[in-house]
């Protein structure tokens, strides 16, 4: 059931990535993370996703990496170090939109690649 309202959050803005209001990002906040892949959601990795105002985003003991806020509300990820290499021969570059206070969606190279739901906790 969880899934199936995530799903339906998510399928709803895939096709107008601007469509939704996107909200400030304000101190650090927590965000349980899992992979959206061929339109499926999967479960949210054990290490959340913490975003911090002063433009630093990261997974601890994973990644890190630093954010700007783009012109339309969107976030920009543009470069990034997975387990201390620098993009790990990975294309580095993603885009996060905060939908309200409790969801996100991530993008990369077009494609909708991660979700998140904000956690007040330091583990999901």
């Amino acid at each position: 059931m969880k899934n199936s309202i995530f799903a339906l959050i998510f399928m709803s803005v895939l096709a107008l990535p601007n469509a939704a209001s996107t909200q400030p990002v304000s101190n650090a906040t927590f965000w349980c993370v899992g992979e959206f892949k061929n339109n499926q959601i999967g479960g949210s990795h054990i290490t959340p996703w913490t975003i911090e105002d002063n433009g630093r985003i990261y997974a601890e003991g994973h990644w890190e990496g630093t954010w700007t806020k783009r012109e339309d509300g969107l976030l920009d990820v543009l470069s990034w170090t997975w387990q201390g290499n620098p993009n790990d021969g990975k294309d580095g570059a993603f885009i996060v939109q905060i939908l309200g206070p409790k969801y996100f969606i991530a993008w990369r190279n077009g494609e909708t690649f991660r979700w998140g739901t904000r956690t007040t906790r330091s583990s999901c």
